[in-house]
């Protein structure tokens, strides 16, 4: 078994529990600093709180022990703070753009989501977009663990004739975004977003929620933010109609997504190694 001792500087993408004990250097990349989340969610229930006390005192120590943290967007950041104490920097997660990279792709009028078919990414709000413009096809991408087959169920049944569903494996998956005008992205607080980005750079004009990660994405000059589903109807249907428009802004989305390709994160991370190298 490998020891902490043999290595110069440990790089952590793991939960804090999993870091050994180590004298060397440690810099932890943080996606969503937390201990328990229905302690939170039943806030009451001391019984929890006291079951849980000796686990959290773990966390903590081990937060303690990290010299440097990462995290994966501003909004990450202030969780960080929030949660663990602690200041982080930010380190935008990579994304292999040149994978998606289609600046000539021939458009349809179709617009998409991809993500874990699960509560929390809202895709009935997706399906409340898509009833609003029933001439426009949307398709939902993305991949259903067992315990959310009933929920993805009742998203098929009702679903309005507009939509399609395209689950694992995702292998059409760079051939849909290269032939899509839009990505719509419904989940609230999102930490980071990679498939923002990676619609981005094939082309994809993003309209997403205005909280979390994607506003740090999404400027005003690449695509839109809301809050209310009838600003996301009217975006989506400005973008149909007027391609002028989402023409330029799907430009601006492809060289915005280059701010976030595997070169930018690796020289950053580069540096943040560097000093802690004896």
């Amino acid at each position: 078994m490998t020891r902490a001792k043999e290595f110069d500087l440990i790089l952590s993408t793991q939960d804090v529990a999993y870091l050994p004990s180590a004298t060397v250097p440690i810099i932890q990349y943080c996606y969503f600093p937390e201990y328990f989340v229905h302690l939170e969610s039943r806030p009451s229930s001391l019984l929890w709180k006291a079951y849980y006390l000796p686990a959290i005192r773990f966390y903590r120590n081990r937060i303690r022990d990290i010299d440097c943290l990462l995290s994966t967007s501003n909004f990450t950041r202030g969780f960080v703070r929030d949660k663990w104490g602690r200041e982080s920097t930010t380190l935008y997660p990579p994304c292999p753009i040149d994978l998606y990279k289609n600046p000539d792709g021939q458009r349809e009028d179709l617009v998409i989501t991809v993500g874990r078919v699960v509560p929390e990414k809202r895709m009935n709000l997706f399906l409340d977009l898509a009833r609003r413009l029933p001439k426009v096809r949307f398709v939902i991408i993305g991949s259903v663990a067992r315990d959310q087959e009933s929920y993805f169920r009742r998203l098929q049944e009702t679903a309005p004739a507009n939509v399609s569903f395209l689950m694992s494996p995702l292998r059409k998956l760079r051939d849909v975004l290269a032939r899509a005008k839009i990505y719509v992205h419904c989940a609230r607080n999102e930490h980071f977003g990679i498939s923002i980005v990676e619609a981005m750079a094939a082309g994809c004009v993003p309209v997403v929620h205005d909280s979390g990660g994607p506003r740090e994405i999404v400027t005003d000059e690449v695509g839109y933010r809301w809050t209310l589903i009838d600003q996301a109807v009217e975006h989506v249907s400005g973008l149909i109609t007027d391609d002028g428009v989402r023409g330029k802004m799907s430009n601006a989305a492809m060289s915005r997504a280059e701010n976030f390709g595997p070169d930018a994160f690796e020289a950053t991370l580069a540096n943040f190694i560097r000093r802690y190298q004896s």
